[in-house]
């Protein structure tokens, strides 16, 4: 059965509120290989995602996004994201912009983190599903938009604030940190343990409560993507991209590779570059 692509999406003409404004919100049912970017934004956005997962890319490194995790775009920064290959994810996204909108991100743990991986409850997408649905050029719509992104950015500011505050010095950080760092290169448990001073039990637990998997299964998740980035981006053969993310073997990263997106690398490419074609 051919997978199908829903978005629907309302973008604002007439900007109004020059403090805070919805510029753009909508809801999209993404396919597998679809993909945005590289490109910018004008605007602030917020992606919010209710099923499936996928990849963002910002600043020279990916990550893996799943259900009920947000990402946040900043203006006139180049991004990527795409639709994991096996589960392709179902986002909600609003764009914002506004004198006032850096400052009220600011006060979120967007500031430091492009991600926030346990979105509260049902508060969160209940509020950006309301953003949506009050859609509409009429003073009341904007007004009513721009009240909810307002209670939205503070459900942010209130439990971003709180999780990175309790967590950024975390050992947790320094692991992933290591992770994003030192991934190209043999790296193993113990390693990624004495990087944040902790032991691997401990380490095992932190990345099982937070990341919902081992630190070697993140890492191996984490080679993949950086594996698709350079698929994607560039023309380097197999055995290049592999060594690039840290496979010696070239078979083992085929297999691994295969076993995480359900292709080779290179028919990834190809269904990849097929895709782009489509939506031009």
């Amino acid at each position: 059965m051919s997978e199908t692509y829903v978005k629907k999406s309302y973008k604002t003409k007439v900007h109004r509120m020059p403090s805070l404004e919805v510029v753009s919100t909508g809801f999209a049912k993404c396919k597998s290989f679809f993909r945005w970017g590289p490109g910018v934004k004008s605007f602030f956005v917020l992606h919010y995602v209710v099923a499936g997962e996928g990849n963002f890319t910002v600043d020279g490194k990916t990550y893996h996004i799943q259900k009920n995790s947000t990402f946040c775009i900043f203006p006139n920064e180049e991004v990527s994201y795409a639709a994991d290959p096996k589960h392709p994810w179902t986002y909600y996204w609003v764009g914002f912009n506004g004198r006032d909108a850096r400052f009220l991100i600011s006060k979120t743990s967007f500031s430091n983190m492009p991600v926030f991986w346990e979105t509260p409850g049902g508060e969160t997408i209940d509020l950006i599903r309301k953003i949506y649905s009050s859609s509409g050029t009429e003073p009341e719509n904007v007004t009513m938009m721009t009240g909810l992104l307002y209670q939205l950015l503070a459900t942010y500011m209130k439990a971003c604030s709180a999780s990175f505050e309790e967590n950024t010095d975390h050992r947790l950080q320094s692991a992933l940190a290591f992770i994003h760092t030192n991934y190209a290169k043999a790296i193993s448990n113990d390693d990624i343990s004495a990087s944040c001073g902790t032991s691997n039990t401990l380490l095992n637990h932190l990345f099982h409560k937070y990341q919902g998997c081992s630190p070697i299964q993140y890492l191996i998740q984490y080679r993949i993507d950086m594996a698709l980035e350079l698929i994607v981006r560039t023309d380097l053969n197999v055995r290049s991209i592999a060594q690039a993310v840290g496979y010696t073997d070239e078979l083992y990263f085929i297999r691994a590779f295969k076993k995480r997106v359900g292709c080779s690398p290179m028919r990834y490419r190809e269904l990849s570059r097929q895709s782009k074609q489509k939506e031009k």
